[in-house]
């Protein structure tokens, strides 16, 4: 079969061989995002280096076309898994490209791209904070601490939005919310709270539902079931928690930590009386 591929092209596909026997370092540029990788530049060469070659990993490729755009221009150290001359088609991976490790901090700010929208919240890549030079760092923005706000309503997959990193989950998905008031929940410092009696203040919200805090901060949840109450007594308790009125002060104790729901769980003790910040102590 006649080659016509012009020489100068022969010249520079045979240096990038040449380069890649001899294991020189090669980088490659990115210039546009194609259905399933990059079109990228080499040694004056057009190259194709696929998502899954590249240095870090997602589960989807719909996450790689989120971010792809904001990943032109950047370098990264490849190598070569296939060449052919007549046509010129040059594979690349991207594998040996070294990663730093992500150290994020708690209570800190980060810039990220929404990658996934769903009911409960945004998936974003907090990667994009140092240009990806520590790969992909997937956390959730959940929607509940976006309430007040329209960036849930109007956030689509690929828009930039800033988070404050609150800690890593059991399970570990990293956890984001817009301000970094609850991320003791996550860290263990409110640990010392479980097993303890804690004056618990009620608030009304502007739906009319009751809320309570510890230590005027951290929020709490005041379940009536027979886990918690003998059966006797659940009437009495609901009654009770009925005619609290937005300022009471009523004791509690903490029983458990739920991080998923960023919330304490209480349980009433007994011979409670609520105290009303507005009312006048002797």
């Amino acid at each position: 079969m006649k080659n016509d591929t012009p020489e100068y092209l022969i010249n520079l596909i045979r240096g990038l061989q040449e380069s890649a026997e001899n294991n020189e370092q090669l980088i490659c540029r990115i210039i546009e995002p194609k259905e399933s990788g990059f079109q990228v530049k080499i040694h004056g060469l057009y190259a194709y280096l696929p998502y899954v070659l590249m240095p870090w990993f997602y589960p989807t490729f719909e996450f790689w076309k989120a971010i792809a755009p904001q990943l032109i221009g950047r370098h990264f150290i490849c190598t070569v898994e296939s060449l052919c001359e007549n046509p010129i088609q040059i594979k690349l991976s991207a594998k040996k490209h070294e990663l730093k490790t992500s150290n994020l901090v708690i209570g800190k700010s980060y810039f990220g791209i929404v990658v996934r929208k769903v009911d409960y919240g945004l998936f974003f890549d907090a990667g994009y904070q140092n240009r990806w030079a520590s790969g992909a760092v997937i956390g959730l923005l959940h929607r509940k601490d976006l309430a007040g706000s329209d960036v849930y309503d109007y956030a689509e997959v690929g828009d930039k939005v800033i988070a404050t990193y609150r800690g890593i989950k059991p399970d570990g998905t990293l956890v984001f919310g817009k301000d970094s008031a609850q991320t003791d929940f996550l860290t263990g410092e409110l640990d010392y709270l479980i097993g303890t009696t804690q004056e618990v203040e009620v608030r009304i919200s502007e739906e009319g539902k009751k809320e309570y805090y510890i230590l005027g901060e951290y929020r709490g949840t005041l379940p009536v079931n027979k886990l918690l109450y003998p059966e006797d007594e659940k009437p009495d308790v609901k009654d009770f928690i009925d005619e609290l009125e937005d300022g009471d002060v009523i004791d509690c104790e903490v029983l458990k930590l739920n991080k998923d729901k960023i919330s304490f769980q209480l349980r009433l003790v007994e011979k409670n009386q609520p105290l009303s910040y507005t009312d006048e102590t002797q």
